[in-house]
């Protein structure tokens, strides 16, 4: 299994202009260090997920149009990046039970 996960803001990339679609944003988050059965890792992967995802977005402008795109732009990733999370957490917690179950035939 991968212990990254990319994060491309493809629903912006999709409604933008070729130009602006080269220059989508995208984030990198490794978690090849967390076990995603405890809550404390997912917590930990939340975290890095939010962070990489604010910095991936960040905009230099302060104005109101800047600041809707880097939402916008937020907004994409982070429902980009929602089901991949959620399977890696089922992946994990599915792992974890396989490795513990024990054959009833003795």
């Amino acid at each position: 299994m991968t212990k990254t996960f990319v994060i491309a803001a493809a629903a912006i990339a999709a409604l933008a202009t070729p130009a602006a679609a080269m220059d989508a944003p995208v984030a990198s988050v490794d978690m090849s260090d967390l076990d995603l059965t405890q809550e404390a890792d997912r917590d930990v992967l939340d975290q890095r997920i939010d962070r990489a995802i604010r910095n991936a977005c960040r905009v230099r402008g302060f104005d109101a149009v800047s600041r809707k795109a880097e939402q916008r732009c937020m907004t994409a990733m982070q429902a980009e990046i929602a089901p991949k999370v959620a399977i890696a957490i089922d992946e994990a917690r599915t792992g974890r039970l396989a490795a513990i179950t024990l054959d009833p035939r003795g």
